[in-house]
This record gives structure tokens, sequence and C-alpha cells, in this order.
């Protein structure tokens, strides 16, 4: 089985960004991360406790 994987390159706010073939931003793994920790923090999580 053969997979393909579609991704297209734009500006946006003045970078280089990778979107997906609907026009969608792909996050970086920083905006994952900062992401994930506001979560965490609306259920009263502190990510620095996860070790």
């Amino acid at each position: 089985m053969e997979s393909t994987v579609r991704i297209f390159l734009g500006i946006h706010d003045s970078q280089l960004r990778f979107f997906t073939p609907e026009g969608k931003l792909v996050p970086t793994p920083e905006e994952v991360a900062e992401k994930m920790a506001r979560k965490l923090q609306d259920l009263g999580i502190d990510w620095r406790d996860l070790t």
C-alpha cells in the first residue's frame, strides 16, 4: 500500500509555511506545544509537573 502526503508551501505572516490541500495552515511544533500547554492549563494541570 502506498501513502501520499500532500502539503503545499505558502507565505503566512511573512514566513514560509506548510498548508494542507484545503488551504489550512499546518501548525509548527512550537504552536502545537503552546496549544497543548494552554489546554493543560485550562484543565488545571501544570505541564512542568509532567515527568
